[in-house]
């Protein structure tokens, strides 16, 4: 099953300071050169993987621009970010 999300950001936002947090993860990484995350849980691993960012045009339209998941760290017992 796949449950997609997305972020809208206002033009200008610094988008480095976006955060995803995982409760209840045994170890989060970073793979596939930042475009996947793998998600250690008790049942398996669950990978997040097809990030796609793009920048809006004037005109509507979507520019596809890169980015990449960057770093994991851990916030308490179970906790990462």
């Amino acid at each position: 099953m796949r449950w997609p999300s997305g972020f809208r950001a206002e033009r200008g936002a610094d988008l480095r300071r976006v955060r995803l947090e995982y409760a209840g993860a045994q170890a989060v990484r970073v793979v596939e050169e930042g475009r996947a995350l793998e998600v250690e849980v008790g049942e398996g691993v669950l990978r997040e993987k097809g990030l796609h960012c793009a920048q809006e045009l004037a005109e509507g339209e979507l520019k596809p621009v890169g980015c990449r998941f960057t770093d994991v760290r851990p916030l308490g017992w179970e906790r990462w970010a």
